[in-house]
């Protein structure tokens, strides 16, 4: 039997809809983000897509807006191996993806 993957923001979409009370049933799953802009600048209906995913936008016929009532949120996790030490290239990383998803997400502390 082959197993669905859903990535958290798409439980995360559910729950938003859930507390507002309205039904979850998409007509069509993609799994490229890609793929959902190219369906969404085409007229094919909208897409629920991580944040990042607003980098794709620039330049094409199509505009994102925040989820904000209910409030949609996704935890991120950085992962290391749990007995090497860090390496000056591994935090210099995490530094800048912390600086990149504050710029990104302002809210984020």
């Amino acid at each position: 039997m082959r197993q669905h993957f859903k990535p958290d923001f798409w439980n995360a979409s559910e729950m938003g809809f859930e507390q507002a009370g309205v039904s979850f049933r998409p007509s069509l799953e993609v799994h490229q983000i890609s793929t959902a802009l190219s369906l969404v600048e085409g007229g094919a209906g909208v897409a629920i897509l991580p944040t990042y995913a607003f980098a794709a936008i620039n330049g094409r016929r199509i505009i994102a807006r925040a989820l904000t009532n209910p409030a949609v949120s996704r935890d991120v996790n950085i992962v290391t191996a749990r007995e090497r030490t860090i390496s000056p290239a591994s935090l210099a990383v995490r530094l800048i993806l912390r600086r990149v998803l504050r710029e990104m997400v302002p809210e984020l502390v």
